[in-house]
């Protein structure tokens, strides 16, 4: 979420945040960044791995990771904000 968060994302994003977690900012980037934070707390709430290490995934699978994520999956074609490998090789980096 915070990788694709932007002006153009920020208002979709809000949106998830007011109807999931409540939030009641009303400055659309702002609520946007609060409600990446309350599912990161959420997440740890459930006592999920918060990192790509915690959860015991090496950082030389990223490349083959972000590969077939994209072949597998519509994120380069159809997604709201569409992904190609480097993008999500760049998300896969910022989890470990």
């Amino acid at each position: 979420m915070s990788y694709v968060l932007s002006d153009t994302t920020a208002p979709r994003l809000a949106r998830f945040a007011r109807e999931v977690f409540g939030v009641e900012e009303a400055d659309n980037r702002k609520a946007a960044e609060l409600g990446i934070q309350k599912v990161r707390a959420f997440n740890q709430s459930l006592e999920m791995p918060a990192t790509l290490s915690e959860a015991g995934v090496p950082e030389d699978l990223f490349d083959e990771m972000a590969s077939e994520a994209v072949r597998t999956s519509a994120i380069a074609s159809r997604a709201y904000v569409k992904l190609d490998i480097s993008d999500v090789k760049q998300i896969l980096l910022s989890c470990r």
